[in-house]
């Protein structure tokens, strides 16, 4: 979760793909036959685990202790996910510019402390108050008016007394059926049912990157904007020595101390019901070709069909998946943004709520480190994305408006010292699926195939309450399922 967060360039803009044909079996012309390795390149688990992001880190962690032996598939050269940190040469200070916070919670703290690692409070509504831009044409806007302490405390009031309604959604996707109006109308459509005015720029600035809140369905804004989020607000959690990081470097060490981790490592091809009732893949890792034999297999990556081409995956689950849709995010650290100690927050007052319209800039903050860095964010509607390159011009171009607007002369111009592409983000269905039942679907596929499923898309795009999703729902069906068996193909 981050906090707080010109012309745009579109030629790269598009689409997310929807046109995918459905695959066929992945493993025809790969050797999936144990007897064709050797026991060196043979690795037999309870458990592999596919992506070591924040879920599937503490979903390993988590297994591993209650007894079972586990395999980390990650194609990166590391663990974290979107948890990621710059280490600023000049001062040798850290830079989380991804995950950087979490809630008061026990879950937090006691993760920490399993690793000798501890949390601090963060307080998000510190620093310089914020200068004001409309990134459409670069300008300073003069003479906001500070929101309304009051009105957004009552507006809270309301939208919390709707969210109590739904308490089963503080665990996951767990919809009533049918599903009510309310909860997949438009949330613009929703903010003035509920006279919540008030309150949608404090979530369109504290619910990460999230493209235009107003026209996705509010069960979404109900999964990024929770009740238990809501309750630490005032409290937020970070790493103590602010470098989040540090928790996914103590993890990688551990697993790999136990040969429970293949990192650079890219899963081939995959058999998820064999003869022998196991999963077996192929795994392309640094020390060459291994055949990896699992009981269970729990995939936590972004679960589009790009994605799963080599998973094996039947009709139903590509029916599905192709379904989801997610927005474009991006984060970086840029030299010469702006002037030091000012953060720059996007703003159009022409548009209801003075929400600005994406893609573009959320905001542009003070690194806390050095005077001539800032992280920026960047984002995109749903259901666009922009290549690197693309979204790499965009950025440097609004920010050389901007400066030439508002006569801002730097050391010299806007570049990256480090640029991040976390698309696609927030993946979510539709609200027509949602009403016909999508995530009981969704849900419903847990187990089958000798396959788990978790992460963000089956949660939110949050550390904290995808942990506490991991904990409470989704490991005790991977326990459940290891002493039951394959539960259907």
């Amino acid at each position: 979760m981050r906090f707080i967060h010109t012309p745009a360039v579109l030629a790269g803009l598009t689409a997310l793909p929807q046109a995918l044909s459905f695959p066929g079996p992945p493993h025809i012309g790969f050797n999936l036959d144990a007897a064709q390795y050797g026991q060196d390149n043979i690795v037999s688990v309870d458990v592999a685990i596919i992506g070591g992001g924040s879920v599937g880190t503490y979903s390993a962690f988590q297994l591993k202790d209650a007894g079972k032996k586990v395999l980390v598939i990650e194609k990166k050269g590391r663990l974290g996910g979107h948890t990621e940190t710059f280490t600023d040469p000049e001062t040798g200070s850290p830079i989380d510019i991804g995950v950087k916070l979490y809630y008061n919670d026990p879950i937090v703290y006691n993760y920490y402390k399993r690793f000798n690692l501890t949390t601090s409070n963060i307080n998000i509504s510190g620093g310089p108050a914020p200068q004001y831009i409309d990134f459409r044409t670069g300008k300073d806007l003069q003479g906001v008016p500070p929101s309304n302490s009051s009105a957004l405390a009552a507006a809270l009031g309301r939208y919390s007394a709707v969210l109590a309604k739904y308490p089963q959604l503080e665990r996951g996707f767990f919809l009533p059926d049918p599903v009510p109006e309310e909860l997949t109308m438009p949330f613009g459509q929703f903010v003035e049912k509920y006279d919540l005015g008030a309150l949608v720029q404090f979530f369109f600035n504290i619910a990460g990157a999230f493209g235009d809140i107003l026209e996705l369905p509010t069960v979404q804004q109900f999964r990024a904007q929770s009740l238990e989020l809501l309750a630490t607000v005032q409290d937020f959690q970070t790493s103590s020595v602010m470098n989040n990081s540090l928790l996914y470097g103590r993890a990688e060490a551990e697993l790999s101390a136990s040969k429970s981790l293949f990192l650079n490592s890219n899963v081939l091809c995959t058999e998820r019901v064999s003869k022998s009732g196991s999963v077996k893949l192929l795994v392309d890792t640094p020390q060459g070709r291994k055949l990896v034999v699992a009981k269970k297999l729990l995939i936590t990556i972004p679960p589009t069909p790009a994605a799963l081409k080599n998973f094996d995956i039947n009709k139903e689950e590509f029916d599905i998946f192709s379904q989801l849709k997610g927005v474009g995010y991006y984060t970086s650290v840029i030299r010469n943004a702006a002037p030091p100690n000012v953060q720059l927050q996007n703003l159009a007052l022409t548009e209801p709520y003075a929400l600005p319209p994406m893609p573009g800039f959320y905001t542009c903050n003070p690194s806390g480190v050095n005077p001539a860095l800032h992280v920026c964010y960047y984002g995109t509607k749903l259901d666009q994305i922009l290549s690197d390159d693309d979204a790499r011009a965009a950025i440097i171009a609004s920010l050389k408006q901007y400066q030439a607007a508002n006569g801002v002369n730097l050391t010299g111009p806007p570049e990256f010292e480090v640029f991040s592409n976390h698309s696609p983000y927030y993946l979510m269905a539709s609200a027509e699926a949602t009403k016909e039942g999508f995530y009981k679907d969704m849900y419903a596929l847990q187990g089958k195939r000798n396959t788990f499923w978790n992460g963000a898309t089956w949660r939110t795009q949050d550390s904290t309450a995808c942990w506490k999703f991991t904990k409470d729902v989704v490991v005790p069906q991977v326990l459940a399922g290891l002493g039951a068996g394959d539960v259907g193909v």
